[in-house]
């Protein structure tokens, strides 16, 4: 079997740094970071990838990369056979991790070039409502940034996994996706008791008219998902 290419593409908040480092642990796969030793491998990095000859698996991360159309047809026209895998987890979650998240880059300033820091008077004090209406809002609707992607590869190509079967079961879920894409038996992915995180302990910051928002992005996309017969790793 040649080589295949495991991209993650994102959501960002959704365990994509959890998955990228369990799937390194594989010895069947290679993984490709960036030039400053970062997970994340932006567009003028790509070539890094392109460049790196392999037997089995290569892996790479850029949880933003969902959000980039040139992006995903770049590898895509490079490497057809790319598998695409897709974390997500509902959007409400995502807002309160990255809203936090954010919120501390641009109180400790670190990094500094990033937008939060150089914005910090702002990001170091928004609320989650402030932080939604300036920067998540158009980020979180899923189901819209989903249906790009499926306009630009075939559906063969795409790998969805929820944030919660990572955060149960990390390992089961890379050697399942590792099955998959070599078309080998897959074993399903037990149940667990849920996982708890900083995000479910602030859910009422949240007003109930964006909870609907996003509850209902969310649904569209677990719908197209299931309609479309993706491959899907969900709890």
């Amino acid at each position: 079997m040649p080589g295949i290419d495991l991209a993650i593409l994102g959501f960002p908040k959704c365990g994509t740094s959890a998955l990228f480092r369990e799937l390194e642990l594989f010895p069947r796969v290679s993984s490709v970071r960036a030039a400053s030793g970062s997970m994340e491998v932006p567009l003028p990095e790509l070539d890094r990838v392109f460049d790196c000859q392999h037997r089995d698996f290569l892996v790479y991360k850029y949880a933003a990369g969902i959000y980039s159309r040139e992006y995903i047809e770049i590898i895509y026209e490079a490497r057809p056979s790319t598998k695409f895998l897709l974390c997500h987890r509902n959007p409400i979650k995502s807002l309160v991790s990255w809203h936090n998240m954010h919120r501390n880059i641009a109180r400790k300033q670190e990094p500094s070039n990033h937008f939060a820091s150089r914005q910090s008077d702002f990001y170091s004090n928004c609320s989650v409502l402030e932080y939604y209406e300036k920067f998540a809002k158009p980020m979180l609707r899923y189901d819209k940034h989903f249906e790009r992607l499926a306009r630009l590869v075939p559906s063969e190509n795409i790998i969805c996994i929820s944030q919660h079967a990572l955060a149960a079961r990390t390992v089961k879920v890379a050697s399942t996706v590792l099955s998959a894409v070599a078309g080998e038996s897959v074993r399903e992915v037990q149940q667990v008791s849920p996982h708890t995180a900083y995000a479910d302990s602030v859910m009422e910051d949240i007003s109930e008219g964006i909870k609907d928002e996003l509850d209902a992005s969310y649904s569209r996309l677990l719908c197209t998902i299931e309609d479309g017969g993706y491959f899907s790793i969900m709890l």
